[in-house]
């Protein structure tokens, strides 16, 4: 500039704007605590609009898992069947108690272990006495190393509890949450021998029917399903626990069993089955408790309690032609005795 000029002030780059000091930045403005909590609420909201998504899709990829279990199981019978003259495997096998005795003698393999071979363990099949002489205890010796082996088939990824029991005799064991159905009893059935209750009334078990697919000692053949493939159950989930305080079947795993044996034969009666259930009284999914009764005191026999699911709303079958199907709660009483029959004429899917 030259001399004698008057030096000149610039103004401010705006009306409100001051030069910063030398040395300090500007400070950035932050969040205020009414924008903090705006933006915290709204992350809450949407995460209680995510998880019930998210657990829903959980839920159906496991219900997806159950129904591919079920099928995989119904498919390994057809093809016993197809193997076996078009004959189902027997679900479980009654064996004579020696006369004088009152020892409960071991149960033979029973239907789940039938199958073993066709759901890709014939290596732990080949291993197991299926004709082993009768012993004193609830597993034959030659079979207790596969009491606790636990085969994934036959376990449905919605059950909440573990899935190896205890060490009892007759509960103790890697679990299955299926049973084959047996039929329905409608009244009036003559039934043979073995499939009536045992006695005295102390140890009623519940009657077993015969016209279901499956049932003690005798194999039914696929011919004998006249109701249509498409329209008898084959398998169901079953998870039943006793409600009622006290109850030795209210604590883990309820009345939920082992795989191997077939059931906990005693005499020439029938006794308890570990494979099969039948449809009577009680509707899927009912609270009811074990006891030597019918539904609906509420309670129902052993043979008799009820198919059910941790599934919400219903439960899942197969039926005999190894198609899945979702059975809500609500289903017609009258339509779902109908279908464990496989030769009444009445049962068909809504």
């Amino acid at each position: 500039m030259p001399e004698g000029m008057p030096s000149i002030v610039l103004p401010p780059q705006g009306p409100h704007e001051r030069p910063c000091r030398p040395g300090h930045l500007a400070r950035a403005r932050g969040f205020t605590l009414v924008e903090l909590l705006t933006v915290v609420a709204i992350i809450a909201i949407l995460a209680a609009l995510l998880i019930p998504a998210v657990q829903a899709a959980r839920e159906a990829s496991r219900r997806t898992h159950c129904g591919n279990n079920l099928k995989q199981i119904a498919m390994a019978t057809l093809g016993h069947a197809s193997a076996n003259g078009e004959r189902l495997p027997v679900g479980s096998i009654v064996r004579p108690r020696p006369p004088s005795t009152t020892t409960m003698f071991a149960g033979w393999p029973g239907l789940f272990a039938t199958l073993l071979p066709r759901l890709e363990q014939g290596a732990i099949y080949d291993t197991l006495a299926i004709n082993a002489p009768a012993t004193s205890t609830f597993i034959d010796p030659a079979n207790a190393t596969h009491v606790r082996t636990v085969i994934s088939h036959y376990l449905c990824p919605s059950y909440p509890d573990p899935v190896i029991s205890g060490s009892t005799t007759t509960t103790g064991g890697a679990l299955v949450l299926y049973q084959g159905v047996s039929g329905a009893l409608r009244g009036g059935e003559t039934l043979p021998a073995v499939n009536q209750s045992q006695s005295p009334p102390s140890r009623t078990l519940g009657h077993t029917p015969v016209n279901g697919l499956f049932g003690w000692n005798v194999p039914r053949a696929i011919a004998a399903v006249r109701d249509g493939m498409s329209n008898t159950f084959m398998f169901g989930e079953f998870v039943q626990r006793d409600t009622r305080p006290g109850s030795p079947y209210a604590p883990f795993p309820g009345n939920v069993r082992q795989w191997l044996p077939g059931g906990s034969p005693e005499e020439t009666s029938q006794s308890g089955s570990f494979s099969f259930k039948s449809v009577n009284g009680c509707p899927l999914n009912a609270v009811v408790n074990r006891n030597n009764g019918s539904y609906p005191n509420p309670a129902a026999y052993f043979n008799h309690l009820p198919f059910g699911s941790h599934h919400s709303g219903g439960g899942t079958f197969v039926m005999a032609d190894a198609s899945v199907q979702f059975i809500a709660d609500g289903i017609d009483l009258v339509v779902y005795r109908a279908l464990g029959a496989r030769n009444d004429g009445a049962g068909s899917l809504p």
